[in-house]
Formats: structure tokens, C-alpha cells, sequence
């Protein structure tokens, strides 16, 4: 995990294998609101070399295309295989909430295409929030004992939120049981915040670090006024 400035954190992500070695595009679906500030392709090319590289969504139109290796002008033999491909720019190339089209191709000679690699695959990362905003109003701000999972593996278990809750309350946030106390202020911001970090969508942080160093405090403000009412109003129409 690395902080990139204040409230975001970079995580960085792969693909699965493309398995595409005949029509050799792909699609690779970035979340809403999401900043891909890295991305790069790599090619297993074998004994042929990676000459082709596209991208095509709603702002990107693929032209020109993101690499050419004939470009260089060289016979390819003399220029060797790139093996990874970084595009250049991903943020304004890269589109949030669709499917981002990705064409890659091996080859010879510009004249002499080999299709490409089944194995080939994505690597990207991306800017995600790290702090959540002010929820709703809650009579109660307690914590919770949660269970989180990771994308690592680790799972922890019954960690109290915040660190002084000797409570016997259960919250969860796996990728089998996403559940907190909906009436309580803190179990609110933390779900909200693990929700912010599971890019996925699938009750998985996408964050690898050990559960054991992690730790979570909350502050709250009291006298708050009530929106509960009761309320007095008063209409006046003028004739």
C-alpha cells in the first residue's frame, strides 16, 4: 500500500489471462470514480514479439494506437521484444464504470502478424479514497467486533472497532457476509470505508497488509440536534 496524497491510496491490480489468441482483445472493466494512474500490458510473445498494442472505450478511440513496433523502422530483430507495454497517460486513456477494450498482437514483421499469447494480462493501479465523509445522524455510537477479509487471504477475526470497545456486537465485511449495526454511528463509518476500499465490489478489501497491524479509531460529535421533530410550521398565502 502506498500513500499518494492526502485521503487517496494506490492499489494496484492484475488481470486474469487475457485467453484471447485468436481475436487477441480483451476488456477490462474499471469501477465508477476510479483514477487508474499506472497501467501496463505484458505480452509472452515466445520466440515473436509483441508489435501491437490498442485501447478503445467511450474517450479513447484507439487512434493513433497506443504502440507500433514497426514505428521504430527497424527490422524487429534489432529492436528485441518490449515484453511489457506501459501506456502512456492511463488517466485520460483508461475510462471508469465500462469496459475498457484492450487489443494486443505479435508478429514478425508489420506484414507478418502471429496473433498473440493467451497468457497475456493487465497490471494496473489505481487511486481509491481513503477517508469517508459524515454520515447520517445515529442515536448511538458504540463499535463493533468485526470480521474483515483481505485480498491476500488473511482474514481477521472479532477486531474491536475502536480499540476500546469491550462490546459483544458482530459486524463482518467478507465475502460471504457483508453486515453491521445500520443504528450505530461507528459500525456506519467503518463499513462505509471498507466499502470505499473494495474496488471489486465482492466484500474483499483490496488492500494486502496484515490484519494484525490493523487499527481503526472513530470520534464523534454530540448535540446534535434531533430531525426527528417535533416541528411547528407556518404557512402564510398572501391574496
Amino acid at each position: 500500500m502506498n500513500i499518494s496524497d492526502y485521503g487517496k491510496i494506490t492499489i494496484t491490480k492484475k488481470t486474469p489471462r487475457f485467453n484471447e489468441p485468436i481475436t487477441c482483445v480483451t476488456n477490462v472493466s474499471i469501477p465508477q470514480d476510479i483514477t487508474v494512474s499506472d497501467m501496463k500490458v505484458t505480452s509472452y510473445s515466445g520466440e515473436h514479439w509483441a508489435d501491437y498494442l490498442n485501447i478503445s472505450n467511450s474517450i479513447y478511440g484507439g487512434i493513433p494506437p497506443e504502440y507500433r513496433l514497426w514505428d521504430y523502422g527497424a527490422p524487429y530483430i534489432f529492436l528485441g521484444d518490449p515484453y511489457v507495454i506501459n501506456i502512456r497517460s492511463p488517466w485520460s486513456k483508461i475510462a471508469s464504470g465500462e469496459n475498457n477494450y484492450i487489443g494486443i498482437r505479435t508478429g514478425d514483421s508489420q506484414s507478418n502478424s502471429t496473433n498473440c499469447s493467451a497468457d497475456d494480462r493487465a497490471i494496473y493501479t489505481v487511486r481509491v479514497p481513503s477517508l469517508v465523509g459524515y454520515g447520517n445522524i445515529f442515536s448511538i455510537n458504540e463499535g463493533c467486533l468485526w470480521d474483515i477479509e483481505f485480498i491476500n487471504g488473511n482474514i481477521t477475526n472479532n477486531l474491536p472497532i475502536p480499540s476500546y470497545y469491550g462490546g459483544t456486537k458482530k459486524c463482518s465485511y467478507t465475502a460471504s457476509n457483508q453486515s453491521h449495526h445500520t443504528d450505530d454511528a461507528g459500525c456506519d463509518a467503518v463499513y462505509r470505508l471498507l466499502r470505499e476500499i473494495d474496488i471489486e465490489n465482492d466484500g474483499i478489501v483490496d488492500i494486502e497488509f496484515d490484519p494484525d497491524t490493523l487499527q481503526f479509531e472513530t470520534a464523534s460529535a454530540s448535540g446534535v440536534r434531533s430531525l426527528w421533530g417535533p416541528i411547528k410550521i407556518k404557512l402564510i398565502v398572501w391574496i
